[in-house]
């Protein structure tokens, strides 16, 4: 099973911060590559947890909140639709580990991921 990085208060504030930037960059019409290549940090795990998440919120948006298909969202952000595939999956076993992680009575330990 796959280990969930567990931030430190500084590794939160940098990962909120680069999420929020990011969000703004793709809101105003910036592909999500360019922008991802504009994250502001030095830390290359950090980097890819941002990239990695970036997309599964843009996909929680697009597909299970909006309703757009997984077909329409690849095309919206102009990827491949095998890349947006992949992530959804990676986004079903985030919800598994955090479910198993949690339990019925939904305590956690901190922020992970």
């Amino acid at each position: 099973m796959e280990e969930y990085k567990v931030f430190s208060e500084e590794e939160e504030e940098i990962y909120d911060r680069e999420i929020y930037i990011l969000m703004g960059k793709i809101k105003d019409g910036m592909h999500i590559d360019e922008a991802c290549r504009e994250i502001s940090t030095d830390d290359p795990e950090m980097k890819q947890i941002i990239e990695d998440d970036i997309l599964k919120i843009i996909i929680a948006n697009l597909h299970y909140q909006q309703g757009m298909s997984l077909e329409d969202v690849a095309k919206e952000l102009d990827i491949e639709l095998q890349r947006v595939k992949e992530t959804q999956k990676i986004m079903l076993e985030d919800v598994m580990h955090t479910l198993n992680e949690e339990g019925i009575n939904g305590s956690s330990s901190g922020m992970t991921h």
